[in-house]
C-alpha cells in the first residue's frame, strides 16, 4: 500500500525508474544541480537532466521553471537544447562517449538562476505564440521540429557524397535534440543521390529480378528443408539436422537480402520525381562550369527551377542556401546561353557588340526626342498659373516614345548579358566549341561562294 504522500513520492520513484536515479527530497533540487554529473555527460545527459529539472520545478513551484513542467515532455526537449546552447550545463564535460568526464560545477540554485531568463523567455513567447495561432504549445512545437527538418533535408541539395558525409559526422560529433531525424534524413539523401547518378531504369529492372529470384530461392530452400524433416531416417541424424540448420540459415539470409532490395525499390518508385530532378542537377548542373547544361532536354529547364526553388525557400534563413542559388542561376540562365551560342555559331562574337551599340545609340537618340517634347519653361510657368497648355498630339507621341525606350532599355540590357556570358569563364569551353563552329560554317560559305562564282564563270 502507499503511503499519505502517495501521489509525489510515486511520481518521484517512476522518475527515479526511467532516469536511473533516486528520486530528491520534495522541493530540493535534483542531483545534477548539485554537482553530480549526469549520466554519459553533459550533451548526453541533457534530456535526463532537464527531466529532473522539470520534476523539480512542479514540486519546488518555481515561477520560471514550472513553465518547463508545464509543457512536459516538450519542455525537456527545449530544456536539452537550451542547456547545449550554453555551452556548459551543470557541470564541465571534457571528451567524448565513454572518455566523457564531467567536473562539479556550481551549485542548482546558481545553476537554475543563470538558466531562468532563457527557460523563462523561450516558453513564454512559445505559450504566447501558440495562444495566438489557437493551438497547443506541444503542435507548434512539432510544428517547428517539421520545418527545421525540410530546412535541413533541403540544404542537402547538390552536396556530393563526400560532403553529406561529412554533415553526418558532424552530427555525430555535435549532436542536437534533432541529430536522429538529421542523420536518418542525411542518409536517405546520400541514397537518393546515389541511385539518381546512376542508371535509374536498369536498377529498377535489377531489383524487381532479384526480388523474384530471391523468393524463388527461398521457397527452394523451404522445399528441401520440409524434404529433409519428411524423411524418417534423415530425422535425427547429424549430417541432416546440420543441413537443415544451413537451410535455416540460407532461408534468413535470403529473407534480409529480398526485404533490403524491396526496400530500395521501394524508395525508388516513391521518390521517381526527386531521383528524376537530382539526376539531372547531377549530371548537368552541378560542375566546375555550366559544360553539362548542353546535354539538358528543355523539360527539364522548365522543372529544375521550381524544384531548387522550393529547395531554396525551405532552406533560406536557416542554412546556407548561396549554393543553390547559384546552381539556380546557372538554370534561368541557360535559355539566353542557348540563343547567344547560336548567335556565335551563325554570326560570330561580334555581332554581340555590335549589337550593343546599336541599341546604345537607338537608345541616346529617342532618349533626346523625348527630351525635346518636354514642355518649356514658359508652358511650365503658364501651368503654375493654372493656364492650359495640354497638347494631346504632343502627349501621345511622348507616351509612345517612353514605351519605345523602355524597350530599347531592355534590348540593351539582354545585349549586355549576351556579352557577359561570352566573356564569363563559366562558359569558355561552349564558346569556344561555338567559335569552332562558326569558322567552319564561315570556311564552308567562302568555298560554296567561290564554286558559285566559278559556276557563272563558265557558263
Amino acid at each position: 500500500m502507499t503511503t499519505p504522500t502517495s501521489v509525489e513520492a510515486t511520481k518521484t520513484a517512476k522518475a527515479a525508474e526511467r532516469t536511473g536515479s533516486a528520486g530528491p527530497r520534495t522541493g530540493s533540487p535534483p542531483a545534477s544541480h548539485t554537482g553530480a554529473p549526469a549520466p554519459g555527460g553533459v550533451v548526453a545527459g541533457a534530456e535526463h537532466w532537464g527531466l529532473e529539472l522539470a520534476q523539480w520545478a512542479q514540486r519546488a513551484d518555481h515561477p520560471g521553471l514550472g513553465l518547463v513542467a508545464a509543457f512536459g515532455g516538450l519542455g525537456i526537449t527545449r530544456l536539452g537544447g537550451l542547456i547545449r546552447s550554453t555551452g556548459q550545463g551543470p557541470g564541465i564535460t571534457s571528451g567524448t562517449g565513454a572518455e566523457s568526464t564531467t567536473a562539479t560545477g556550481p551549485s542548482g540554485t546558481a545553476t537554475a538562476a543563470r538558466l531562468m531568463p532563457q527557460l523563462h523567455g523561450e516558453f513564454a513567447r512559445l505559450a504566447v505564440e501558440a495562444r495566438e495561432r489557437g493551438v497547443t504549445a506541444a503542435e507548434l512545437e512539432a510544428e517547428r521540429r517539421d520545418l527545421e527538418l525540410r530546412a535541413f533535408g533541403a540544404s542537402l541539395t547538390g552536396l556530393d557524397a563526400q560532403e553529406i558525409e561529412a554533415v553526418m559526422r558532424g552530427l555525430e560529433t555535435t549532436p542536437d535534440t534533432l541529430s536522429d531525424q538529421k542523420l536518418d534524413i542525411a542518409r536517405r539523401g546520400a541514397r537518393l543521390q546515389s541511385i539518381a547518378v546512376g542508371d535509374v531504369p536498369a536498377r529498377l529492372t535489377e531489383l524487381e529480378q532479384s526480388v523474384a529470384d530471391l523468393r524463388g530461392r527461398q521457397d527452394q530452400a523451404r522445399e528441401e528443408k520440409n524434404d529433409l524433416v519428411l524423411q524418417t531416417r534423415a530425422l535425427f541424424s547429424s549430417s541432416a539436422q546440420r543441413i537443415r540448420e544451413e537451410r535455416r540459415q540460407l532461408i534468413d539470409d535470403l529473407a534480409a537480402l529480398e526485404r533490403a532490395h524491396t526496400e530500395e525499390l521501394e524508395l525508388i518508385r516513391r521518390n521517381i520525381k526527386e531521383i528524376d530532378m537530382l539526376r539531372a542537377l547531377f549530371l548537368c548542373v552541378v560542375g566546375p562550369d555550366a559544360s553539362g547544361l548542353q546535354k539538358m532536354g528543355n523539360g527539364y529547364l522548365e522543372g529544375l527551377p521550381a524544384f531548387l526553388g522550393t529547395r531554396i525557400e525551405e532552406a533560406r534563413g536557416r542554412y546556407d542556401v548561396s549554393r543553390m542559388d547559384a546552381m539556380l542561376a546557372r538554370v534561368e540562365r541557360e535559355p539566353l546561353a542557348r540563343e547567344t551560342l547560336a548567335a556565335i555559331r551563325a554570326r560570330g562574337p561580334e555581332r554581340l557588340y555590335e549589337s550593343r551599340d546599336v541599341f546604345q545609340q537607338i537608345l541616346a537618340r529617342k532618349e533626346s526626342t523625348l527630351h525635346s517634347l518636354e514642355p518649356g519653361r514658359l508652358e511650365r510657368l503658364l501651368a503654375r498659373w493654372g493656364s492650359r497648355t495640354e497638347d494631346p498630339e504632343r502627349d501621345a507621341v511622348r507616351r509612345g516614345l517612353a514605351g519605345e525606350i523602355e524597350q530599347v532599355r531592355a534590348d540593351l540590357a539582354k545585349a549586355a548579358q549576351r556579352i557577359a556570358l561570352f566573356e564569363s569563364q563559366d562558359y569558355r569551353g561552349r564558346v569556344a566549341q561555338a567559335m569552332r563552329a562558326h569558322e567552319t560554317i564561315s570556311a564552308a560559305n567562302v568555298r560554296l561562294d567561290d564554286m558559285q562564282r566559278t559556276a557563272r564563270a563558265l557558263r
